[in-house]
């Protein structure tokens, strides 16, 4: 056994991973987390017999690695892979997303695919600096402005053409007009297959898998395997100080139920928001600290809903342009082990800013709002709901505008004279990453910690 203690800060997948992976190694590892309930951004909460994901979030990879460590984890027998199905509605009609040519052909005005057409044609050949520009040179001026602008701007809070170009470039299907053409007519024969999680092909070719009880059963294995190697996870318990000197991190501050607590480290691994970090870390590194504070996050509220309807829509995901949330989930399309039978279990995402008009909206008053749309949509009737829950999470989005790259840059490589430090996870990089790039970011903060040791050690 390892006598070096390992400080994670932040239960959701990436501080899950490094922390198996060292306990399975040995080291005393710790991990402090806020919130009541391990998972991150892939928590599940249950509810009158529901469960609903803060999403839904299925595992997406074509990685044997992390592939084998999710089934793994959840175990082969517990998860399903299907087919993504997802749309889009717009317009009193349905789109699938990723988008298919045929359903603009049918779906659109005959007037309105052509000038799509034509203003791809013509789109502009500029260089590519933001989510606006991305979406342009994709699929072209009049595709952007019907489905991607409004849904864009409402969704992150800011402007199309300040968000980086970065941002998408992972989550966005990214194959262009022409080449949706040539899968519409000729299936992959003309267009190569996704090779890895970054080919512009991915969100096409991908399958996604999904354990039976809710996205939260791959947190939750991995927490008990995680306390089975005697490693110790400390719910309920917020960081409110990192502790640093002469470029070491020697202690972590936490505020319990039990009071103010300080616990010695010999290495920590943070998955916090870098905001929080950046803020918490005593002594302040002030070199850092206004580039750290202009950073924002996307707040996110979920409003569960159990109706009694067996069947809504045969769309996993569907994205909406002008409703007051951005996208609906429907979780007995992802498994039918999820909601008791003849109910429906939905998500509605709606996003905000911490503070504002939406987020201090009592729980009545969100879900009256969320289930008139739906009802207005002709999804289910006001009689059908059961009954509902909420689930707020306050740093949902990083909203990377054109500027931070290099606002990160900095912060990062000021962070790098920390030598027994790695910072990690959508927040703490402030990445919009998915699942699997969180576990390997995982992966590769454990190999991180392994290797400073072994230099202390003159192995």
């Amino acid at each position: 056994m390892h006598q070096k203690k390992i400080a994670i800060l932040g239960a959701g997948l990436t501080g899950l991973t490094v922390g198996l992976k060292l306990c399975k190694q040995g080291y005393n590892v710790s991990i402090f987390e806020e919130r009541d309930i391990v998972g991150g951004q892939a928590l599940s909460v249950n509810h009158n017999g529901a469960t609903f994901d803060l999403g839904p979030h299925a595992w997406h990879s074509l990685s044997r690695d992390l592939n084998s460590f999710f089934f793994e984890v959840c175990g082969s027998q517990n998860i399903s892979i299907f087919d993504k199905n997802a749309g889009i509605f717009f317009n009193e009609a349905f789109f699938d997303y990723p988008l298919k040519l045929t359903n603009l052909i049918t779906n659109l005005p005959i007037r309105t695919a052509f000038i799509s057409f034509v203003k791809y044609l013509r789109r502009p050949k500029t260089k590519i600096l933001s989510a606006q520009d991305f979406f342009i040179s994709t699929y072209g001026q009049k595709v952007y402005e019907i489905f991607f602008k409004n849904y864009t701007e409402r969704t992150w809070g800011v402007p199309a053409s300040q968000i980086d170009k970065k941002f998408f470039y992972k989550r966005v299907p990214s194959l262009s007009l022409f080449q949706i053409l040539l899968r519409t007519l000729f299936g992959s024969l003309l267009t190569p297959k996704a090779k890895k999680d970054d080919d512009p092909a991915y969100a096409y070719d991908i399958k996604p898998i999904y354990p039976k009880k809710g996205s939260g059963v791959f947190a939750k294995n991995m927490a008990q395997k995680i306390r089975d190697s005697g490693g110790v996870i400390h719910l309920n318990s917020p960081v409110v100080s990192i502790n640093h000197d002469n470029g070491r991190i020697k202690s972590i501050v936490i505020n319990t139920d039990a009071g103010i607590q300080q616990i010695d480290c010999d290495y920590c691994v943070s998955s916090i928001p870098i905001t929080s970090f950046i803020r918490n870390l005593n002594p302040q590194i002030n070199t850092v600290a206004a580039e750290a504070d202009s950073l924002f996050f996307r707040a996110i509220i979920i409003v569960c809903l159990i109706v009694n309807r067996e069947h809504i829509s045969d769309y996993q995901t569907i994205y909406f342009y002008d409703n007051i949330f951005t996208r609906i989930g429907i979780m007995n399309n992802f498994s039918t082990e999820i909601c008791p039978p003849g109910k429906t279990a939905i998500t509605a995402e709606l996003t905000c800013f911490e503070g504002d008009q939406i987020w201090n909206s009592d729980s009545d008053t969100l879900t009256d709002l969320v289930a008139d749309e739906l009802v207005e949509l002709g999804f289910f009737h006001k009689k059908d709901v059961e009954s509902y829950t909420i689930i707020r999470e306050k740093y949902g989005y990083p909203v990377l505008k054109v500027g931070d790259p290099e606002k990160l840059q900095n912060i990062f490589e000021c962070l790098d004279s920390i030598k027994n430090l790695t910072v990690i996870g959508r927040q703490g990089r402030f990445d919009y990453i998915q699942m699997s790039d969180a576990v390997r970011d995982g992966f590769n903060a454990s190999s991180n910690v392994i290797e400073y040791f072994e230099k202390l050690e003159g192995i």
